[in-house]
């Protein structure tokens, strides 16, 4: 008999899927943190028989791995000068990022101030022999490199040199990270920056995962075939990161069959669960050999991510893993629709579906603010899905707080002035049309008046497409939603 990882339909309890497996006579040979999660060794027959039983897998089928980026030659490194889009307004302090990958050069001196915790090993030690860990775990939490610089960085060591890998071992790592932060009061960021073939298995781990608030970021990957086809970027509930250049343009993608020349050099991989793009191109990341190399690939876009949501995770504390991805995509698709470009070269690709959002770091606020969310859109609801709330973070020292008369909220959005926060009503009984809808709140600090503009987006479903929405203010004298002109001063050639 052979040993299968099993999982059960999650309406079950694990007392009833312990009293399922022992009235088929089905030796356990390991439970994982989830309740209908199993490691089993029976006739796989036998297994197929239970109706119960969602997603069988040969525990010790061999894997194959992608690892996401491709490194060029050691690069000369003189200095680092951070993109004014990646300037922080925090450093992610208690928060958590795992990095399930090759392990880590911790002596490496862009860890010397870091936080390291070993979590889980595949083998007997977490040094990094690869090198591929130790580059990702610099671009989210090192000294001079991490955009995350504050983080507790947990290493899983899955990866190494000449080593086989098998579902069995992924899944036993993925359990360890649930196992650890399933009961964590704040949102860990979980970096898987690689690939395998799509599996059922890992995916339900994945799902997991995210449905236990651990915010989950991972590679779409570099062979230009669709994500749908990949692990874990192709689970929906994950931040999948594609790369642009240092020109905003996106590497050329296509579907399988290539539309074109197979010849030419394929990047990053394409899809619905494609969700974010970040720089991907001649970054520079922590090396073994103790200094610093140039790297490129989905795998550096995917560690600049995690950085990126694990400051997301820090200032939206209360949000749902869920929610901080849909803020993170918001706040990017105001600046992708405008800045990506794409190499339109396949036709069998539908370039107009593919999301255009820019990971962008928290911008550095002024020095007083009487709201620690900056101005911008701050969420997106669906219609008739219930009350969402928003915590904006009111500064305790802000005094007559108010929301601004020409700029007020809808009906059917409430800002408590005294809390900071705001509840979105999605079963008013007159929404409008689906769109993004501002408001404008001031507040006292310190003898000084701030201003903050912020923005809900509101959709019929799902499948809506925020970045082509009209901007809307609420007229509370007429009952009406006025649109927002945008415009543009020409100047004379001596101005």
């Amino acid at each position: 008999m052979n040993e299968y990882i099993i999982t059960f339909v999650e309406t079950l309890s694990v007392t009833d899927c312990r009293d399922i497996l022992a009235k088929e006579d089905i030796s356990i040979v390991k439970d994982y943190a989830d309740a209908s999660y199993f490691c089993v060794k029976a006739d796989r027959a036998v297994i197929e028989e239970i109706a119960e039983v969602l997603h069988i897998e040969e525990a010790d089928k061999p894997v194959v791995v992608q690892l996401l980026v491709d490194n060029t030659e050691h690069q000369n490194y003189t200095s680092v000068t951070p993109s004014a889009k990646f300037w922080p307004l925090t450093l992610a302090s208690g928060t958590d990022v795992v990095i399930v990958d090759s392990g880590i050069m911790a002596d490496h001196t862009e860890f010397s101030n870091t936080i390291i915790k070993n979590l889980y090993s595949k083998f007997n030690d977490f040094a990094d022999n690869i090198g591929h860990g130790t580059a990702m775990a610099s671009l989210v939490a090192g000294g001079l490199l991490g955009l995350a610089k504050d983080t507790n960085l947990h290493i899983v060591k899955l990866f190494d040199l000449n080593d086989s890998l098998t579902i069995r071992d992924i899944v036993n790592a993925l359990d360890a990270v649930t196992e650890q932060f399933m009961q964590a009061p704040t949102h860990p960021v979980v970096l898987m920056a690689w690939s395998i073939e799509r599996n059922d298995i890992v995916d339900y781990q994945i799902k997991r995962m995210n449905n236990n608030n651990i915010i989950v970021v991972c590679a779409a990957g570099n062979d230009g075939v669709d994500v749908d086809t990949k692990s874990p970027a192709g689970v929906n509930d994950v931040i999948t990161v594609g790369s642009f250049d240092r020109d905003y343009r996106v590497r050329p993608f296509a579907n399988a069959p290539l539309g074109i020349d197979s010849t030419e050099e394929r990047f990053v991989n394409f899809g619905a669960e494609l969700d974010i793009f970040a720089l991907g191109v001649d970054v520079t990341v922590a090396s073994l050999d103790g200094a610093y190399q140039q790297a490129a690939g989905t795998s550096v876009s995917a560690a600049i991510v995690a950085g990126v949501a694990a400051q997301y995770a820090r200032t939206y504390s209360h949000a749902t893993a869920a929610e901080i991805k849909t803020m993170l995509l918001e706040r990017g698709t105001e600046y992708g629709t405008e800045m990506l470009v794409f190499d339109e070269a396949d036709p069998l690709v539908d370039y107009s579906a593919v999301v255009k959002s820019i990971a962008l770091s928290l911008i550095q606020p002024p020095e007083e603010r009487v709201f620690n969310v900056v101005s911008g859109r701050i969420c997106t609801v669906e219609k008739g899905t219930g009350k969402h709330t928003v915590d904006l973070g009111l500064n305790k020292d802000a005094t007559d707080v108010q929301v601004i008369d020409f700029a007020t909220c809808p009906p059917w959005i409430t800002v408590d002035l005294a809390t900071g926060i705001v509840t979105i009503d999605t079963d008013y009984s007159n929404l409008p049309a689906e769109g993004a809808y501002l408001f404008a709140l001031r507040g006292n600090l310190n003898e000084k008046i701030i201003v903050e503009e912020y923005g809900v987006s509101l959709q019929d479903n799902k499948e809506s497409n925020i970045g082509t929405f009209e901007h809307y203010y609420y007229d509370q004298d007429i009952d009406k939603y006025d649109i927002v002109v945008n415009y543009e001063l020409a100047l004379s050639a001596k101005d």
